[in-house]
């Protein structure tokens, strides 16, 4: 939970499009399937804890989605792997291949999956 003085910190050096994003990262409720369960090692706690970020920017994107590999700059590689393992066990997100217009990889994206 973020104190009202870091908030009011961040606020003085953050664009109001940057507070809107944030907030509404913030107000994004994670499904039952993407919470730790309580007997869990710390190190599957943090995964989980990642997993939920990724949930929020994948919620907040809509229907554009939000990309795999930008997954890595959203939470730290040593969490990602299991991440998006949660992710895809939780049937919150829906994952798809995408053709790449600039190159014969394509992407996989991940969208929300509605309730």
């Amino acid at each position: 939970m973020t104190s009202a003085f870091q908030m009011a910190v961040r606020a003085q050096h953050s664009t109001p499009d940057q507070i809107a994003r944030s907030r509404a990262l913030q107000a994004v409720e994670a499904p039952d399937s993407l919470r730790a369960p309580t007997d869990a090692p710390a190190h599957l706690q943090k995964a989980y804890g990642a997993a939920q970020r990724l949930y929020a920017e994948i919620v907040v994107s809509g229907t554009e989605g939000v990309e795999l590999r930008a997954f890595s700059a959203m939470v730290g590689k040593t969490q990602l792997g299991e991440a998006v393992k949660i992710l895809r066990g939780s049937g919150a997100v829906a994952e798809s291949v995408e053709p790449r217009p600039d190159s014969d990889r394509p992407l996989i994206v991940f969208r929300a999956v509605e309730e």
